[in-house]
C-alpha cells in the first residue's frame, strides 16, 4: 500500500513538472510577443516623429 502511495506521488511530481515547464514556455513566448511588438511600436512613433520633423522643415524651407 506505501509503495502505490509513493508511486502515485512520483507520477503526480512529473506531471507537475511538466505541465509547469510548458506553462512556463508559454509564458515566454507570449512575453516575447509583447517584447517584439512594444519594440514595433516604439519604433513607429520614432518614424512618425521623423516624418513630421522632416514635413515641418520642408514646410519652414518652402517660405
Amino acid at each position: 500500500m506505501k509503495t502505490l502511495i509513493i508511486v502515485i506521488a512520483i507520477v503526480l511530481l512529473v506531471f507537475i513538472l511538466i505541465i509547469g515547464s510548458f506553462i512556463i514556455k508559454f509564458f515566454q513566448m507570449v512575453f516575447k510577443q509583447m517584447k517584439d511588438s512594444n519594440a514595433k511600436r516604439i519604433e513607429m512613433s520614432k518614424e512618425r516623429e521623423r516624418m513630421k520633423r522632416e514635413f515641418e522643415d520642408r514646410s519652414h524651407n518652402s517660405r
